[in-house]
């Protein structure tokens, strides 16, 4: 018994163009809101080592103050890094915040730019260290 090729199953071939434009539309629609998520992701991260160095300086602060019993000091420096990258590519190791944060950090985003200026560098974002204040705050490029 003969099979008619015309009976053949399977997929015609506006069937497979039309999948393919519903596909295409949803990429479409998707796709910004995935950047979207991108830039919300890199300003937590920057957010959360900003709060971690501002309670590092806090606890520096709350014991020279437990320590003297009557005047709190804020420390001079978060660290002794160098100005640049704030890890050491040869050995892995964190070399900004040290002064503040048990380990410092190990993200290459931040950099030193001077004694009291830091940089994340995914979002163009700078940080300015007041040790009059003991502030930690965001000057510049600070929303995402």
């Amino acid at each position: 018994m003969k099979t008619n090729p015309l009976n053949q199953k399977g997929f015609t071939m506006v069937e497979v163009i039309l999948v393919v434009a519903v596909i295409a539309v949803l990429a479409v629609v998707v796709s910004p809101k995935v950047v979207d998520l991108r830039e919300s992701a890199f300003a937590a991260t920057r957010d959360y080592v900003a709060g971690a160095v501002q309670d590092g300086v806090n606890l520096k602060y709350s014991k020279t103050l437990s320590n003297t019993g009557s005047v709190g000091t804020y420390p001079t420096e978060l660290d002794t890094a160098s100005t640049g990258a704030c890890i050491d590519q040869s050995s892995n190791t964190a070399e900004c915040f040290g002064g503040i944060l048990v380990n410092g950090i190990t993200n290459s985003d931040w950099t030193k730019i001077s004694s009291n200026i830091y940089r994340y560098e995914n979002l163009n974002s700078y940080y300015l260290y007041n040790p009059s204040s003991g502030y930690f705050s965001c000057f510049s490029s600070c929303t995402p």
